[in-house]
């Protein structure tokens, strides 16, 4: 699927698009609220984005189906070192290590973040390893939220 400038998928551009604008947030409304309240005014609330998280969810849904085969393509090579970095970033607990190895449990989201941080690039997708630079130079495995 094609990326437009803006970084939003194709789905996601067309859902945030079909939903108008977001509600504001309370801190956002707290002003107005505020003078409401003193001026003991009726103020209609704002409209949710129905038609969005309708969209939205269906269209999760059908992804959520996906999680089963995104590691499916993993590979695995010998400078696997066992360090564990893989599972310890893994936003999903998919990755686990048995046996000194990581082994994917069938639940990714393919956020590439097991290839992405592991030391030794011994993690690839369908052949392809993460680049060194797979992730933002200032940010350090010791940021990473580890478990």
């Amino acid at each position: 699927m094609d990326v437009p400038s803006g970084g939003q998928t194709g789905i996601i551009k067309l859902v945030r698009d079909l939903s108008g604008p977001l509600p504001r947030t309370d801190a956002e409304r707290l002003p107005e609220i505020n003078e409401a309240v003193k001026a003991r005014k009726a103020v209609k609330p704002e409209r949710g984005a129905f038609l969005g998280s309708s969209l939205g969810s269906f269209f999760h849904g059908m992804a959520s189906g996906q999680f089963a085969r995104m590691d499916a393509s993993y590979e695995l090579s010998a400078a696997c070192d066992g360090c564990g970095v893989c599972a310890r970033v893994c936003p999903r607990e998919n990755v686990v290590l048995e046996n000194g190895r990581p082994a994917w449990k069938h639940d990714c989201d393919n956020c590439g973040a097991s290839s992405t941080w592991c030391p030794k690039r011994a993690i690839s997708q369908g052949g392809g390893v993460a680049s060194g630079g797979g992730h933002h130079a200032r940010v350090a495995l010791g940021d990473m939220r580890l478990r």
